[in-house]
């Protein structure tokens, strides 16, 4: 399935705007395992959908550093270091 092999970049935004983010059919970012929660189904969807909930106060520092850890000028950052030292 496509989908699964994406990388979902409206999660980010929802996550750089401290928003809580449920899924389905996406697998959450590399190390954002945590602060995304996936569903299966709609019963499993309502579920997420109260438990992100009730995270926001929680997980809020964490949605904002893992957002602002994943900005492009970041990501160029790490590519042009990998290119500097030939290093994968």
């Amino acid at each position: 399935e496509r989908a699964a092999a994406a990388d979902p970049i409206k999660t980010y935004e929802y996550l750089a705007f401290d928003l809580p983010v449920v899924g389905a059919g996406i697998r959450p970012p590399v190390d954002g395992e945590g602060l995304v929660r996936v569903a299966r189904d709609a019963e499993g969807f309502v579920r997420a959908v109260e438990s992100a909930a009730a995270s926001r106060p929680v997980q809020a520092s964490q949605r904002r550093a893992f957002a602002a850890a994943n900005t492009w000028d970041r990501r160029v950052d790490a590519i042009l270091r990998i290119l500097e030292t030939d290093e994968p």
